[in-house]
């Protein structure tokens, strides 16, 4: 984005400290209007956390400009949440920015010259109306923190001078003492950042083409910024001009990275103010107790993947075309369906796809997969419906759901990707980390051979002395960059082929063959069946892509009718692993004794996985689970987040707490970081907690917690 200066507003402070407010717009080239400020033009309230807590995972600023003149400025009152960007400089230095707040307002309409007041939000505080936007290009990915942290700063234009982040972890000790980011290692799924994934609307125009729109639910970036702060224990306070993630716990070195995170320096974690010293601008002092805590509780609210693979409600489906077939006694009806969240395709014969599915004809004989629901019967000597091969009475229609599938052997030659595929699913499938676990596939196969009007299993020509009639089946499974094989998983573009459960005692009777299993008895993954794709011990991480490429054919120039029934895939954590059907985990502390004083459920949206299954809400690191492998230098040893900010708040809140309220001379030493020392409370240190800042005045009231 690109802004230009329309409006500034010059005043001084009492002590005669020199200030300006810039207000830019963007995409102006014009020039700039002088305004008037009217007593204390431009005041921030750094916002005061809920309850106190300490630990809260971002504390944002508001501001306010008051003008004096006869222009109500009407244009900056946009619904446009980013048109406007203010900033405030102290000797030229940045020392806020944010943007004009669009909202409703009342001023004086009665004087000629009024006072004017509009309301501004922290850079990072405007990500509260702004939605999270999918990053990656055709699917989604996963994202490392890092990159996260990039695109939360590119996505609020500001004027930030530097962003600070806490020399406190890394994945071991000596990429610690090495300052190896360990943000750029830890990934997590940006699923994780929309809600209702699977909520989708479909559309269908006159000529039978579908279309999904995605009814999923974005997060507000300002949520994505809170919970990777929760995630890390680190509190978000955006002021002072540049960007601060403070570790409430943390002393030691802090990185001072240049706004675009390009480069850094080491800075030293401050020495404490003495508030005598800074000098007092007020008389507003106050002190609170507050209470300690000696219980808390953790709930990582697991964002589970549910079911991974779509399923399709036949008799939901709306119908194309219905047509009854005969043959000799034997009869068909067919009702041909338009899919929903299945994607068969038909393909004509130079290999397009065929997408305007209500105008086409010859529906049983084209080529490709279509959605179909199937009855079969007879007709006795006097032309009565019966039962195929009984005289019982046929009275009502009893449909199957099938893919029907038509192929012929020209159409065996096949690279990935060169060709349209037979069937995949509709929309996108999780991206998720696959890992401890296994997918199934699961059918049954009737085959034919086609003649137009048969649509069930008359009998296939003989084949070579040894040789199975069937077809098989090439499938792809892709998990972000890697491929199952049928033997192991790679990053090398593979298919795999499945064949039916064929033995020498098929008589090509015409009914349904399963798909041959290699389940065996020390599998773990009781109930499963089918064909087992068992996922390795370290993740595969990604979008999932499932399809049916194409089937294979022995029979040279023969076209095949191919009915698959009850196609199902699954995924399956391993045999004694915690799920519980996907609910959320919960950590606490144990309490000893009768009496528990205790905080506030925190709940996380982000976590460290426990064999909690497939959810969108574990992170990576270095590509495989984050579990209780984290390094945190406050411990010189690994942790699991939770568990460690649970021992965090125990051990800061074991004991009541003194919270000050003190009216201070304003000074560039206060910052997030500052800490405190007053000589009425000896041998106690405090620490920032928000306030509020007159430039005017010269004053800054600074809400502080014993440290």
């Amino acid at each position: 984005m690109s802004y230009g200066l329309i409006y500034t507003v010059p005043f001084s402070s009492n002590n005669g400290v020199p200030y300006q407010v810039n207000i830019e717009k963007e995409g102006y080239t014009g020039e700039s209007t002088e305004l008037q400020g009217a007593a204390s033009p431009f005041t921030v309230e750094i916002n005061e956390p809920d309850n106190d807590f300490r630990y809260y995972p971002f504390i944002g600023s508001t501001a306010k400009i008051k003008l004096v003149g006869n222009d109500y400025l009407t244009s900056l009152y946009s619904d446009n949440y980013l048109e406007y960007r203010v900033t405030l400089l102290k000797n030229g230095t940045v020392i806020w920015c944010g943007f004009i707040k669009p909202e409703n307002y009342t001023q004086d309409y009665n004087d000629e010259i009024f006072e004017l007041e509009i309301d501004c939000v922290s850079a990072m505080n405007i990500l509260q109306y702004i939605d999270y936007s999918q990053q990656g290009e055709d699917e989604k990915i996963f994202l490392t923190f890092w990159g996260l942290l990039k695109y939360i700063l590119n996505s609020a234009p500001s004027n930030y001078q530097a962003v600070y982040i806490p020399h406190v972890y890394s994945d071991n000790a000596a990429d610690y003492a090495s300052y190896d980011n360990v943000l750029q290692k830890i990934k997590i799924s940006e699923a994780n950042f929309f809600d209702d994934l699977n909520n989708t609307t479909k559309i269908i125009d006159d000529k039978g083409t579908e279309s999904t729109i995605s009814n999923e639910n974005p997060w507000k970036i300002r949520d994505v910024l809170e919970e990777m702060s929760r995630f890390l224990h680190w509190t978000c306070v955006d002021w002072c001009g540049s960007l601060y993630f403070i570790d409430p716990d943390w002393s030691g070195e802090y990185l001072k990275y240049t706004a675009d995170l390009s480069t850094y320096t080491v800075v030293q974690y401050p020495t404490a103010l003495n508030v005598k010293d800074l000098g007092s601008a007020g008389s507003n002092n106050t002190l609170d107790i507050l209470p300690g805590y000696n219980k808390v509780t953790i709930k990582t609210s697991n964002y589970n993947a549910g079911d991974i693979f779509p399923t399709e409600s036949y008799d939901d489906l709306a119908v194309l075309e219905t047509d009854d077939y005969s043959h000799n006694n034997d009869r068909c009806r067919k009702k041909f369906l338009l899919p929903s969240n299945f994607h068969p395709i038909l393909i004509d014969s130079k290999y397009n796809e065929i997408t305007d599915l209500k105008s086409l004809t010859n529906r049983n004989t084209a080529l490709g997969a279509q959605l179909i629901k199937r009855a079969n019967y007879a007709v006795d000597k006097n032309g009565n419906a019966v039962e195929r091969g009984t005289s019982t009475p046929y009275t009502n229609y009893s449909y199957e759901d099938l893919i029907q599938i038509n192929v012929w052997d020209p159409y065996t030659t096949y690279a990935i990707g060169a060709k349209p595929v037979l069937f995949e699913f509709t929309g996108k499938l999780p991206c998720a980390a696959y890992s401890d676990g296994a997918i199934s596939i699961n059918m049954s196969v009737q085959e034919a051979y086609l003649d137009g009007i048969l649509s069930w299993g008359d009998k296939i020509p003989d084949t070579p002395t040894g040789q199975s009639p069937l077809p098989n089946f090439i499938f792809l499974l892709k998990i972000g960059d890697y491929y199952w094989n049928g033997t192991v998983w790679t990053t090398k573009a593979s298919t795999f082929s499945l064949q039916l459960n064929y033995d020498d005692t098929y008589t090509n009777d015409g009914g349904f063959l399963p798909i041959q299993t290699n389940k065996t008895l020390s599998m773990p993954y009781n109930g499963m069946d089918g064909y087992i794709i068992p996922l390795p011990d370290s993740p595969v991480f990604g979008e999932l892509k499932f399809q049916l490429v194409h089937i294979y054919t022995i029979q040279p120039n023969i076209a095949y009718n191919l009915l698959i029934k009850d196609l199902k895939l699954s995924y399956q954590l391993k045999d004694d692993y915690y799920t519980e059907g996907g609910t959320d985990r919960v950590y606490e502390n144990i309490i000893e004794g009768n009496f528990a004083s205790e905080l506030d459920e925190i709940e996380e949206k982000i976590s460290s996985y426990n064999y909690d299954g497939l959810c969108y809400s574990k992170v990576l690191l270095n590509n495989v689970y984050l579990t209780d492998n984290l390094y945190c230098a406050l411990d010189e040893a690994t942790v699991r987040p939770e568990e460690k900010l649970i021992k965090r708040i125990i051990n800061f809140y074991s004991a009541i707490k003194i919270k000050l309220t003190q009216v201070l001379q304003e000074s560039d030493s206060i910052t997030p970081l500052s800490t405190f020392t007053d000589n009425y409370m000896s041998g106690k240190t405090f620490s920032m907690l928000c306030g509020s800042i007159d430039f005017e005045d010269d004053s800054f009231t600074v809400i502080m917690l014993e440290q």
